[in-house]
């Protein structure tokens, strides 16, 4: 009899666990309310973000402290940075699925402890930051858009811990109005919206049969904006993006002409780069 009660509490722990860390697949509502101002839009609507990709990342390691303080220095509007978890659940800035590419040591960063993560050189001596870090170092006035990766790996998509964690880490820093989250994956930033409201999302979009229905999309489920691939961008879809009040952004841009014109022709509002001191040079004329 004993051995049944000690496996009625190995089910029951089991159990337990999963539904603390684990979600199953749900369809996504139909729909969703808008939940912030439209003063967000109605502020940001006539200039433009320079947003530096990974930070400063022409000029420090992609995605480190270095690259988002020389970003700062370098008069960027805002930072773009990626997410992804470590085993222990630790949301760290990174990339890619595997380190390989950034630091020739070859771990999946899923699979591995945030210690074992931080030991490793991303560039020049620096180390995989913490989100938490960036947090700290992030001066007021500036924009953070948060993109999420880990969505690509099954384990952590189905981790319910990493998007609580990530909105607390988010509400711990105060700076909810400065922060917007981002993802290719539109299910999955319905599932961030869902959790919560007040949370500025842009989606990520390089699908050219599927521009004509983006504008649509983002107001069916009240996300403030997206990421376009910049050689997609036409009229018909700025024109449909400014009648919805949506904002419009371009990746990832280094020249200075492709982003004045794209400005110009498409009232961009946000510019995605590597290079924040060049862009910064030629809208010089544009940004208010």
């Amino acid at each position: 009899m004993k051995y049944l009660y000690y496996l009625f509490f190995i089910f029951l722990f089991v159990s337990c666990d999963k539904s603390e860390n684990s979600e199953e697949e749900t369809s996504a509502p139909l729909s969703l309310p808008e939940t912030i101002s439209s003063s967000w839009y109605q502020k940001g609507k006539d200039s433009v973000r320079i947003i530096a990709h990974g930070g400063a990342s022409a000029y420090e390691p992609f995605n480190s402290i270095a690259s988002f303080k020389k970003a700062f220095e370098l008069k960027a509007d805002g930072i773009e940075l990626d997410l992804m978890n470590s085993k222990d659940d630790s949301i760290m800035v990174f990339h890619d699925l595997n380190t390989k590419r950034f630091t020739g040591a070859d771990y999946n960063v899923v699979d591995t402890k945030a210690n074992v993560l931080r030991s490793l050189d991303i560039g020049n001596g620096e180390k995989m930051p913490f989100l938490s870090e960036v947090f700290r170092i992030l001066p007021r006035g500036k924009k953070i858009y948060l993109e999420i990766k880990w969505w690509q790996e099954p384990s952590s998509r189905k981790n319910l811990k990493l998007i609580d964690k990530l909105i607390k880490q988010i509400e711990k820093s105060h700076r909810i109005h400065d922060c917007v989250v981002v993802s290719l994956d539109f299910d999955y930033l319905i599932k961030v919206k869902l959790k919560k409201p007040e949370l500025n999302l842009f989606w990520i979009n390089y699908d050219l049969a599927g521009r004509a229905s983006t504008s649509e999309r983002l107001s069916k489920y009240n996300f403030q904006g997206c990421n376009i691939f910049s050689s997609i961008i036409n009229s018909e879809l700025s024109d449909s993006l400014i009648s919805k009040k949506k904002f419009l952004f371009a990746w990832t841009i280094d020249d200075g002409n492709v982003a004045l014109d794209l400005c110009k022709k498409y009232k961009v509002s946000g510019i995605y780069t590597n290079k924040p001191d060049v862009i910064r040079r030629s809208l010089n004329s544009l940004i208010k």
